[in-house]
């Protein structure tokens, strides 16, 4: 079997691609319990799951990311159960969980604040289906819709000149 546990385990400024902390191949499971992945900085995750992964109370803090997922990234049809960890200040471009398929479970102890993404501070990102569910249980929040380009004003100089009302309506 490909089984993996890390315990009371400090995952602390590591520099990557997939996983700068930690990753993980398709058939592997892995448990992280009371472990901390701190400053991390990776292309797609400090944590980059492809397997299945259980992760316990542990805490991801100050993790950045320069394409998605900044705390954690689930990669394919792989899955993950996060139940009473704390996600603290993880920014970066994309999400700070971020998965690909839906295979996400969480028990509604999770906490964070400061993290960023396109579902806010307190959402995990699900690709499949654009949506955003909590990752501290409830309802998460709905992803935000592109809004259309604004269009360019005329060119050469000429620009339409529109009045402005006296009385505009409330």
């Amino acid at each position: 079997d490909n089984e993996h546990s890390f315990c009371h385990s400090k995952f602390d400024s590591n520099n990557g691609g997939r996983g700068s902390a930690l990753r993980t191949f398709e058939g592997t499971k892995v448990f992280i319990s009371k472990s901390s992945f701190v400053n991390n900085k990776a292309k797609l995750g400090a944590v980059n799951i492809e397997g299945t992964a259980k992760i316990v109370d542990s805490a991801f803090d100050d993790n950045f990311s320069r394409k998605d997922g900044s705390a954690i990234y689930v990669e394919g049809s792989g899955g993950i159960i996060i139940q009473g960890s704390a996600f603290n200040d993880n920014k970066g471009t994309g999400n700070f969980i971020s998965l690909e398929s839906d295979a996400y479970t969480q028990d509604g102890r999770n906490t964070g604040s400061g993290n960023a993404g396109t579902c806010g501070a307190s959402g995990a990102y699900i690709q499949k289906g654009n949506k955003c569910v909590s990752f501290s249980g409830g309802a998460g929040p709905t992803p935000p819709t592109p809004t259309p380009p604004t269009p360019s004003p005329p060119t050469g100089g000429n620009y339409p000149v529109h009045p402005v009302p006296k009385n505009p309506p409330p």
